[in-house]
């Protein structure tokens, strides 16, 4: 929660920490985003953090308001006031009153991306740098909210036109489980014009609020089977990977194929 608030008020954290509580020693990843958090006002300068303790719904929605600088109302209910602009500024879809309820992190990554969206054009830059490197949550956590184009996003490519689009079907966002094979994450329909286009290679981008080390492999697949070599094919760094498409994948003129991405969620630590 602390790195997400960081992020999210895309402040620069120094790699310092001064031991400002008492139960985040130097060599623990979090004490530079609690104390960076402690000195522009999001968390309370108590003696100790409570590293392991479990945060509230409320607590959570505070933080990622304060983060984004969006006001609470004028409710004389902190709680409340915090839920109501939530509610208007498109953070929350819908108000909430068990306010000490623990806050899922699925949930907390959700109204995080919301609290981007909701404010910015610009949302889809800061979603993607959110957390680093491959959107990485923490050092050991593994839950994954996915951020992709829209279906009205295409990509034209070459003299034999092919349109790339995202597929009406393509996955919702999801909080996804740790240790699981072949999770469809993405559809894309590829379109040919006049004439055949024969796809010999794909390159997929990641967005998301996972950590860098959730996703151990991606494949491609079409309604004949798979579509693309092994799992861990050509990936060029932490946010992008080049699948390639065993013996080529033809895409008849005037025809449409949809390609399915799966992916393999480690058991993250």
């Amino acid at each position: 929660m602390a790195k997400i608030t960081m992020k999210l008020s895309e402040t620069e954290v120094s790699e310092v920490c001064t031991g400002k509580f008492s139960d985040l020693s130097a060599s623990n990843w979090a004490c530079k985003y609690a104390e960076a958090g402690l000195g522009l006002g999001f968390f309370a300068a108590n003696p100790t953090f409570r590293p392991n303790d479990s945060v509230t719904k409320i607590e959570a929605l505070k933080m990622v308001m304060q983060a984004r600088g969006i006001e609470k109302s004028s409710n004389s209910d902190w709680k409340a006031a915090y839920v109501e602009a939530a509610v208007e500024a498109g953070v929350l879809e819908s108000s909430f009153s068990d306010y000490d309820t623990v806050a899922v992190r699925g949930w907390i990554f959700q109204t995080a991306v919301n609290a981007i969206e909701g404010l910015s054009d610009e949302g889809d830059d800061l979603l993607g740098d959110l957390l680093g490197g491959l959107d990485g949550m923490t050092d050991d956590e593994d839950d994954m909210t996915d951020d992709t184009t829209t279906g009205d996003d295409t990509v034209v490519s070459g003299d034999a036109v092919l349109v790339a689009s995202l597929s009406p079907e393509t996955p919702a966002s999801a909080t996804v489980p740790q240790n699981i094979s072949g999770l469809p994450v993405a559809k894309f329909d590829l379109t040919a014009g006049s004439e055949d286009v024969t796809v010999t290679s794909i390159t997929v981008a990641r967005r998301g609020l996972s950590d860098s080390a959730t996703l151990t492999g991606l494949a491609a697949f079409t309604s004949e089977g798979r579509a693309s070599k092994s799992r861990d094919d050509s990936s060029n760094n932490n946010t992008e990977a080049t699948l390639t498409l065993t013996n080529g994948l033809v895409v008849k003129a005037g025809e449409t194929k949809t390609l399915t991405i799966v992916a393999d969620v480690a058991n993250v630590s």
